[in-house]
Parts: structure tokens; C-alpha cells; sequence
């Protein structure tokens, strides 16, 4: 070899042929590495000007699409939508990546519009098979892949997947669990039929995308929430009677007096709340008579004055509001302040005396009611 009659003509140990012998390797492997990341270089740079082209090209026909519909005097002509589908077909062919840019092409232009316009787009994604795609990607071992097509299955109402969706409630991972949660409550016909045998955490992000979705449909649609106040699950009841709460259904209030005398603290604190918020005047003797047993309970002694603030008597609940003046926990003195004010005339005086009675130790409290931006 070439290289070991350079070497022998040195006479070099064995030693320092092991060092060269190495420095060469060393010397291939990082040119080698070089080599590679700039070929993904490359690569990563065709990929994303391939994508960026693809993404112009579906943008021009999706806006023209919506345009037509828009702004047509009657719906698109089945030739020219037909028209249009072609050409999508023709560019995106049979590559999965450029049917997935395409999908989430027609997701982006989707996302802000409504009516009939939204509807044509769902009407192309359907009319392209893309939903096979989602569909196939449900079967993926990639989490990332699987709540991608949740999503995507969802926005175009994909009914037929709820079999498939349901079964990711359960899953180990904790995003695929909420996408299927959230998934559901937009697919299912009757909205959270689902809760009725759902076991696992209702997170907060989950409740505010619920309600989110519900406060967009109709009122009549609205599933009486007052069905899961005795679910099995802690955490479904709270969400019922939360959802209850914001969108007073007053129906439920029979059924929510009854929470009152649950074991559950967080139930019935938020149940007190509720009929507050609610102005359930008819159960105040309940809230009354609650009252007097949550003196060692900060919390539900807060919201329990609270909502006697809200639909107590203001001849018969001032004495009881006056105790809680006393109360060890500042905050719960402060909602008797301010029940008490909500309560008229009498309960101004009951204030102004009992802060007299006691050494002005309500003083704080009452300059903090007098600010203007408080009335």
C-alpha cells in the first residue's frame, strides 16, 4: 500500500503509526460529518421550498373556491368545483406529505370563516378522500400523528371516527386524552352524552374549550347539565354544575340544592356559589341554614356570605351576616362587608355599628368598600 511504504520510510514505531493510523480516521469521519449535515442541509432547504410552493399553489385555489362561493349569486357550479378539485388532485397526486399540506392549507384558510364559505372547504376536504388520511393517521405510532387527526377529523365533522376517537379517552398520554375529550363533545350529535361513563379529570383547559364550543351553538341544543350533578366522578360534577352556572339553567336548581349537602367540600362550595350567581331566591333558607355550620371552614363560609349577599333577606339575614364580622379569616370578614352593603340601608347601619362596637376594627375594610372604583 501507498500509504505503508510512506510510512515504513520513516521508520516510525508502532505506536506512532496507531496515532496517524487514528488522526486519519478521525480526519474522515469529520470531513464524513460535514458531508452529511450539509446534504440535510440541502435537503431540509428543497423540503421547505417544496412546501412553500405547495402551499402558495393550494392558497390560490382554496381563496378562489371561497371567492366563488362568497360572492357567486348562487352556490358554485358543480363543473367549476369539479374544475377545482382536479387541479388540487393534479398537484398534490398521491404523496402523503403533499396531501398533508394540504390539509392543513385548508385548515388554515378555514379557521376564520363561516357559513357557507367554511362549508365548501369542508366540502373539498371530503371531496379529495383526505379524510382516508386522517383516518389512516389514527393508526400511526406517533402520539403527535394521532392527535393531529383528532383535530382534523373534528373540524370537519367527521362522525363516523367517534367509534375510533372514543377509545383514546382512555389513553396513557394526556393530550391525546383532551383532543379526543374535546374531539367528542363537537362530533357527538347530542353534545357530552360521553360524560355519562367518563372516569378521568376534567382539566381546567378542557372546561374553557367546552364552553367555548357551547356558547356558540344554540341555547335549545344545550344539554341539561343538571343529568351529571350526581355523577360518579368528581370532577364531571363539578364541570356540570360550573357549565350550569354559566349558562343559568335554572331548571337545574332543584337538582343543585341537593349538592348543597354533598361530602364533597369543592361540590358544595361551588353549588353555593352557583345559586348566588343564579339569584335563586327561593333556596335561600338553605343557604341560611348552611351558614350556621360553616364557621371552620374558610372557604365555604366566603362563598356562603357571599351568596347571601346575593339573595338574602335584609330583615332577616342581617344579624347572621353580622356574626361573620367576626370571623378569624380576613376575607370572609370582607364578603360579610360587602353582603352587608348589598343588603341596603339596614346593613349599612349594621356595619357602621358593629364597627363602632369594636374599636373601629373594620376601618380597613369599609375605606376599601368606599373606593369609587368598588361601587
Amino acid at each position: 500500500m501507498w500509504l505503508e511504504n510512506v510510512l515504513n520510510s520513516y521508520h516510525l514505531t508502532q505506536a506512532e503509526r496507531v496515532i496517524i493510523y487514528g488522526s486519519g480516521l478521525l480526519l474522515v469521519a469529520s470531513f464524513g460529518a460535514v458531508l452529511i449535515l450539509f446534504l440535510s442541509r440541502i435537503i431540509k432547504s428543497r423540503g421547505a421550498a417544496r412546501t412553500r410552493r405547495l402551499r402558495e399553489q393550494f392558497q390560490k385555489i382554496l381563496n378562489a373556491i371561497v371567492v366563488n362561493e362568497t360572492f357567486s349569486e348562487r352556490s358554485t357550479p358543480v363543473s367549476a368545483f369539479e374544475y377545482r378539485m382536479a387541479e388540487l388532485r393534479l398537484i398534490a397526486g398521491s404523496s402523503a406529505s403533499a396531501r398533508q399540506i394540504l390539509i392543513t392549507q385548508i385548515l388554515e384558510v378555514k379557521k376564520n370563516l363561516y357559513g357557507s364559505s367554511a362549508e365548501v372547504l369542508t366540502s373539498t376536504y371530503y371531496a379529495l378522500d383526505l379524510d382516508r388520511d386522517s383516518r389512516r393517521k389514527l393508526r400511526s405510532y406517533q402520539w403527535k400523528k394521532k392527535a393531529q387527526a383528532i383535530r382534523e377529523l373534528a373540524e370537519f365533522h367527521h362522525q363516523q371516527s367517534i367509534p375510533q376517537i372514543v377509545r383514546f379517552l382512555t389513553s396513557a398520554n394526556a393530550i391525546l386524552r383532551q383532543e379526543s375529550f374535546m374531539a367528542l363533545v363537537r362530533l357527538e350529535p347530542q353534545p357530552l352524552t360521553f360524560l355519562d361513563h367518563y372516569d378521568l379529570e376534567i382539566s381546567e383547559w378542557m372546561g374553557i374549550n367546552i364552553y367555548n364550543y357551547l356558547s356558540k351553538i344554540e341555547v335549545r341544543k344545550l344539554p341539561d347539565f343538571s343529568r351529571w350533578f350526581n355523577h360518579p366522578n368528581v370532577s364531571v360534577r363539578l364541570f356540570s354544575i360550573s357549565m350550569a352556572r354559566q349558562f343559568r339553567q335554572t331548571a337545574a336548581l332543584p337538582a343543585l340544592v341537593d349538592q348543597l349537602y354533598s361530602d364533597n367540600p369543592n361540590i358544595v362550595g361551588l353549588a353555593v356559589s352557583t345559586l348566588g350567581s343564579l339569584e335563586a331566591y327561593q333556596y335561600r333558607k338553605d343557604i341560611v341554614s348552611l351558614a350556621t355550620h360553616v364557621w371552620p371552614f374558610e372557604r365555604l363560609a366566603e362563598r356562603a356570605v357571599k351568596c347571601l349577599g346575593a339573595i338574602g333577606d335584609m330583615d332577616e339575614d342581617i344579624g347572621l351576616l353580622s356574626k361573620f364580622l367576626s370571623h378569624p379569616a380576613y376575607s370572609v370578614r370582607f364578603e360579610a362587608a360587602c353582603a352587608l352593603r348589598q343588603l341596603g340601608d339596614k346593613g349599612e347601619i349594621a356595619l357602621r355599628n358593629f364597627n363602632e362596637q369594636n374599636d373601629n376594627n373594620l376601618q380597613g375594610i369599609l375605606q376599601h368598600l368606599s373606593e369609587p372604583l368598588l361601587k
